[in-house]
This record gives structure tokens, sequence and C-alpha cells, in this order.
């Protein structure tokens, strides 16, 4: 109700009725997937990727 009142789209649109929060449950271990990969994913200039460059 409150994202609805919100005008912001669901995070998991699962279609569950459960109540009592259980969608909001189901998110966190997304969220901290999402925060991990922010944090610990290394550069392409850390990790000495190439330029791309088109074949021809």
């Amino acid at each position: 109700m409150v994202l609805e009142e919100l005008k912001l789209p669901y995070l998991i649109d699962a279609k569950m009725s459960l109540g009592e929060g259980s969608g909001a449950v189901a998110a966190i271990p997304l969220l901290e997937m999402g925060v991990n990969v922010y944090r610990k994913m290394s550069t392409f200039e850390e990790i000495k990727v190439e330029q791309y460059e088109e074949l021809k």
C-alpha cells in the first residue's frame, strides 16, 4: 500500500498474496546480492580488460 501511495513500482511482482510482508522478506536476498556486486565487482581497468575493437 505504501508503494501504491508513493506511485512506485513493486520490487518483485510474484503474484504473492500471503500477506504479512512475505514479499518484502523475499526481496532481502536480492537486495543483498545487488549490494555485494556493487561493492565487490572489479572494474575493467582493475582487471586489465583490453579496449574492445571491432573485427573487420
